[in-house]
């Protein structure tokens, strides 16, 4: 592996580090805390998406921290395929998302400390945020590949015939 190669993976490895920090220090908060965090997430964000009376307005408003964990593992899952672009093993990809099976399962964990109580639907929650947004990023990528690939071939067959 060269340099730059691994000096692009120490740099999603970093990131990646950042980021499960911040899902973990979120998880410390206090109840009173969070609530107020989320509270000041929400007078952002539901007049954002149509206000509080918008089916989608109503539906941000009700579930705003399931979405919250939703969207961070979903960056920590398009991190995690960042990271591990172009090295696809079958042993890779179940680490991968035993990786996020760990942060979900670890977070959780967290908010028992913190009297806010955990729920094992909320590590399904995050592990789907996760899985879906790293199926997303690598399916995106291999169709980009596919697509330069066509090209290159028709421009190799362009260049053969003239």
């Amino acid at each position: 592996m060269g340099t730059r190669a691994s000096e692009y993976r120490f740099v999603w490895l970093l990131v990646m580090a950042a980021t499960v920090g911040f899902i973990w220090q979120q998880s410390t908060l206090a109840p009173a805390a969070s609530s107020a965090t989320s509270d000041a997430v929400g007078e952002v964000v539901v007049p954002l998406v149509g206000g509080p009376t918008s089916p989608v307005g109503s539906f941000v408003d009700r579930f705003l921290r399931k979405i919250a964990h939703f969207v961070e593992f979903s960056v920590l899952g398009l991190e995690s395929e960042a990271y591990l672009a172009r090295r696809h093993t079958p042993v890779l990809t179940v680490l991968q998302f035993a990786f996020g099976l760990f942060v979900a399962g670890a977070d959780e964990l967290l908010q028992r400390f913190t009297g806010r109580g955990s729920a094992l639907a909320d590590v399904g929650i995050d592990l789907a945020g996760f899985v879906l947004a790293a199926l997303a990023l690598r399916l995106f990528l291999y169709l980009i590949k596919l697509f330069r690939q066509k090209r290159k071939d028709g421009t190799q067959a362009a260049e053969n015939h003239a």
